[in-house]
């Protein structure tokens, strides 16, 4: 992560911070500090999940820490012994929670929610502290963020092809040159296609829209839409080269390729061999008669 913030790699850099809140976040949970990580209850109940559900169940009795009443943060020295107490730390609260679940039958009790929420406010820390030891090692000034976080479709390639499917391949990105997740569509005239994503790893914002088999000219309008951001939008003729310009004023080209039916390629050569060999069979024969 520190790495990816020195070089300027947003999303390099969300995808690491991303990786890392699951990881350092995963150690609050006590369970995923033992060997034995998925204790059964009497009647035969898994205490992982009961514990991975507990925070939603008891939100409303957690108070969770935020400013001013959170203390400032701080960067971290030795990544490494921070991340062993932090699972250390987890581990001590084991023994409360197997006596109170499983040797005691409860359902719940209330040091247990005391524990949860002591947990829940220490993962939130941990995170927060991580990453900003990252950003601080970084010595990288942060980037000037714009009034308007604008959306850009950019359309990495197009294949069309009039006897099977054709496919676009697109990746929507913000004022940052952030990947980013939105509601992305194609319209042609009056039909409207939606583009799926086709990355699942985060930072999800690459796109296909896949169409059926025919030919395709005319104007292609792609359109990203999200929540918090000016809607982007990229007009491309299909039917030859093109350039294409989207609402961020970025500009790439493509070459729009139809492709034939290979088949008739097959035919028009097995054509071919048997003019070839017939010709071939005439001549021979008008030579042994005039023999």
């Amino acid at each position: 992560m520190e790495q990816s913030i020195r070089a300027g790699d947003w999303n390099e850099m969300f995808l690491h911070a991303g990786r890392l809140a699951h990881y350092v976040g995963d150690l609050a949970q006590p369970y995923h500090t033992t060997v034995n990580y998925d204790p059964l209850t009497r009647d035969g109940t898994s205490l992982h999940q009961v514990l991975d559900s507990s925070l939603g169940e008891h939100l409303s009795e957690i108070k969770l820490l935020s400013p001013p009443s959170a203390e400032p943060l701080t960067p971290i020295a030795n990544i490494t012994r921070f991340i062993l107490d932090m699972a250390a730390q987890s581990h001590s609260f084991l023994p409360v929670i197997n006596e109170t679940l499983i040797d005691k039958g409860l359902t719940w009790s209330p040091e247990l929610t005391r524990i949860v929420e002591n947990r829940t406010n220490a993962a939130v820390i941990a995170v927060a502290r991580v990453w900003y030891t990252a950003i601080e090692r970084s010595k990288f000034l942060p980037p000037d963020l714009p009034k308007i976080n604008r959306l850009s479709v950019i359309i990495e390639n197009m294949t069309f092809n009039s006897n099977d499917l054709s496919t676009m391949r697109l990746r929507v990105v913000d004022s940052l040159g952030v990947k980013t997740y939105a509601n992305v569509v194609l319209k042609i005239g009056d039909a409207t296609f939606r583009a799926q994503v086709t990355n699942v790893a985060s930072p999800v914002g690459e796109y296909v829209v896949i169409l059926g088999p025919r030919i395709y000219e005319g104007s292609f309008v792609f359109l990203a839409e999200r929540e918090g951001y000016s809607s982007g939008t990229t007009v491309t003729t299909v039917g030859s080269a093109t350039e294409m310009t989207n609402s961020s004023g970025r500009t790439s080209s493509t070459a729009v390729v139809t492709r034939q039916n290979p088949y008739l390629w097959i035919v028009a050569v097995a054509l071919l061999v048997l003019l070839v060999d017939f010709v071939f069979v005439l001549w021979h024969y008008k030579r042994s008669r005039g023999s």
